[in-house]
């Protein structure tokens, strides 16, 4: 009897740590395997600067091309991960990540932190990418659960800076204009506010409608903060204030392109700073409250 007690006990005890296993072992498996792939979209907050360079359409692969690293801290081998979100189903692709040595984006970024290792060749296999669905570039923090949006889009494995769906071209054919939008990248698309700002040759260039809210005497100031990691670079009085940013605001008029033909838009142009690095750009129109802001990235062309 006692002996048939001694069995049925280590049997119910077999079968608790059995249970036990199965439970622990099931939950590994789902908070490793399964919610890792789970992930929160989020607006970008500007921590991380990033690119994606180039896209290439192989005979077997899909491979993006580029760099990113968080803001103060050194960048390390395996600190992200690259993931392509169709912007309909929402379904999700997780590239394979190899990491490669960017000393061009260290020079540039040049501080006391060293974002040699943030440039990245993203992998999936190319049956992945469905030709007629439009991808929108993540960025994920390894083992976190939160990915940020790029703002970066795949049409047909093109990279483009604007969701197409949403897009309203600007009508520049046969104007001074067409070269600086076929050749240049769009920073900034804001239909409602009646502007746009595009890229090229080292130059930001302010794309305003005729009805764009220009003052009563046909001008307006154009808000352009720069911010840098680099502020010792800044000018002097910037320095001296323990500043991280350049005010590079202007009047519209003063910076005009009147000389071009630039149909029916107005347009500005202002260069882009090069005495130091470009985090993060502001840009937008106060009037005692904010009537539109935006912040930013410019393209990142680095010297070879």
């Amino acid at each position: 009897m006692e002996k048939s007690k001694r069995t049925r006990t280590i049997i119910q005890g077999t079968i608790c740590i059995g249970l036990l296993c199965l439970i622990w072992g099931g939950y590994f498996l789902v908070t490793h395997f399964g919610t890792d792939k789970i992930l929160e979209v989020k607006e970008d907050d500007f921590s991380w600067v990033y690119q994606v360079d180039s896209a290439e359409v192989g005979e077997k692969e899909f491979i993006l091309y580029g760099f990113a690293f968080e803001l103060d801290t050194d960048a390390t081998k395996d600190a992200f991960e690259i993931v392509l979100q169709d912007i309909g189903s929402k379904k999700k692709i997780f590239l394979e990540t190899e990491y490669i040595e960017r000393e061009d984006v260290n020079a540039y970024f040049r501080c006391e932190y060293d974002y040699s290792k943030s440039g990245f060749k993203a992998v999936c296999k190319k049956e992945k990418i469905i030709q007629k669905d439009i991808y929108e570039v993540l960025l994920r923090k390894s083992g976190k659960q939160t990915a940020y949006r790029t703002g970066i889009y795949i049409v047909e494995g093109q990279l483009t800076y604007v969701n197409p769906t949403e897009f309203l071209p600007l009508e520049v054919a046969g104007t001074d204009l067409q070269k600086v939008i076929e050749n240049g990248v769009l920073r900034v698309y804001r239909p409602e506010d009646r502007i746009y700002i595009y890229q090229y040759m080292g130059e930001l260039y302010w794309i305003a409608e005729q009805d764009y809210a220009f003052n009563e005497d046909g001008d307006v100031y154009v808000q352009y903060r720069v911010d840098t990691n680099q502020p010792d670079r800044l000018p002097k009085e910037r320095e001296e204030s323990r500043l991280n940013w350049d005010d590079c605001g202007f009047m519209f008029y003063g910076n005009e392109l009147l000389d071009w033909n630039t149909g029916k838009y107005r347009v500005a142009k202002k260069k882009l700073p090069t005495e130091y690095s470009v985090t993060r750009i502001c840009s937008g129109k106060y009037k005692g409250d904010w009537i539109w802001l935006q912040y930013f990235r410019p393209y990142y062309q680095f010297d070879k």
